[in-house]
C-alpha cells in the first residue's frame, strides 16, 4: 500500500500471527498515531474497551475532525 493511499472500512491492511507474537513475550498493545493533522482532531471516542475481544470489522475508535 502506497503512502497516502485511501482506505475503506473493512479493508485488510495487514495480517499477523498474534499467538506467535504473544509466545515471544512481545506486547500486543497497538498505539494509534496521528502525526500529520493532529491539530485537526477534535475528539477521540473509544467505542470498545481494551479488555473486550475484538471482532473482525468492529469499530474500536471514532476520530472526529
Amino acid at each position: 500500500m502506497a503512502t497516502g493511499a485511501k482506505i475503506k472500512k473493512g479493508q485488510l491492511l495487514l495480517e499477523f500471527d498474534i499467538e506467535q507474537i504473544q509466545q515471544e513475550g512481545i506486547s500486543i498493545v497497538t498505539p494509534v498515531v496521528v502525526p500529520v493533522g493532529q491539530d485537526l482532531v477534535k475528539q477521540v471516542d473509544v467505542l470498545q474497551e481494551s479488555n473486550q475481544e475484538t471482532q473482525l470489522n468492529s469499530d474500536l475508535l471514532r476520530i472526529q475532525l
